[in-house]
């Protein structure tokens, strides 16, 4: 991710949640939590009921979005929608768990 990139991402994300729902994952490659959550999302996605876009960011890419979203755990999701922060969780869950976070704002 190239720094025009990061420093455009938060508005085009929010941009994107007027039409669809869309989670920024802060994730690290050495984070077993966040592996499990990857898998767990674009199972979700695959699932045609489910239409939202996920964003993966290396959190040691990103220093100052995590900052701005006080980011201390890895997996953080940030969910968008409708222009607005809707949901931000921490960690990796169960199927049920994950869709209890945002399915409201499908």
């Amino acid at each position: 991710m190239n720094d025009m990139s990061k420093g455009d991402l938060i508005p085009r994300l929010l941009r994107q949640s007027k039409v669809r729902l869309v989670m920024l994952v802060f994730t690290s490659e050495w984070s077993g939590a966040a592996q499990m959550l990857k898998t767990k999302l674009e199972g979700l996605q695959a699932d045609e009921k489910y239409d939202f876009e996920v964003v993966y960011v290396e959190l040691d890419e990103v220093p100052d979005l995590k900052v701005q979203f006080n980011v201390s755990e890895v997996p953080t999701t940030v969910v968008m929608r409708n222009h607005e922060i809707a949901n931000i969780f921490k960690g990796a869950h169960s199927r049920g768990k994950l869709l209890e976070k945002f399915a409201a704002h499908l």
